[in-house]
């Protein structure tokens, strides 16, 4: 703001995304020149998606959606859940939410959140990761800590999320 002018400029994240993307060489080669392009922004808790023009670098059009990254961790969550408690213990994929109801434990599920939310975000970049969350529970028969290790690929948070999203966001 203290910068003279032409020197700094605000810019609004959708033209900042092409911009970018074409910096980086990630937009296909394919596509016509200076065509309008599709940014998809997932946030935290909104995804945004916008549409620009590419000369004039322009916003077109941008349409919220209601889910973002934590509709991600909450569905790993789930899928954690019912990994470790087997199928009797399975959750709505379509209600993310209800995967707190599964742990009685507070700080168990605190700390099973917090290694879900690590691999979102590990899974950003790689194709897979392993979720370690030792002491979630006690067996109920022989009162031994039982731990969560388990190995996830990112086929796995995409195959939950489109299950999810068919039920979520697809109007019947």
């Amino acid at each position: 703001l203290t910068s003279p002018p032409g020197i700094a400029d605000f810019v609004l994240q959708p033209v900042a995304c092409v911009a970018g993307a074409e910096l980086l060489g990630l937009l296909p080669a394919a596509a016509p020149s200076g065509g309008p392009v599709v940014v998809v922004d997932v946030g935290g808790t909104r995804t945004w998606v916008s549409t620009v023009a590419g000369c004039g670098r322009e916003v077109l059009s941008s349409t919220p959606l209601e889910f973002g990254g934590d509709t991600f961790v909450d569905l790993l969550v789930g899928h954690l859940i019912r990994d470790f408690y087997g199928d009797g213990a399975s959750t709505k994929k379509e209600d993310a939410v209800d995967t707190r109801q599964e742990l009685d434990d507070p700080a168990a599920l605190s700390r099973l959140y917090e290694a879900a939310a690590a691999a979102v975000i590990e899974l950003s970049s790689k194709t897979r990761t392993d979720v370690d969350v030792p002491y979630l529970s006690m067996d109920p028969e022989t009162r031994k800590p039982r731990h969560l290790n388990a190995g996830v690929a990112r086929g796995v948070v995409q195959a939950e999320f489109e299950s999810w999203a068919r039920t979520a966001l697809v109007p019947r």
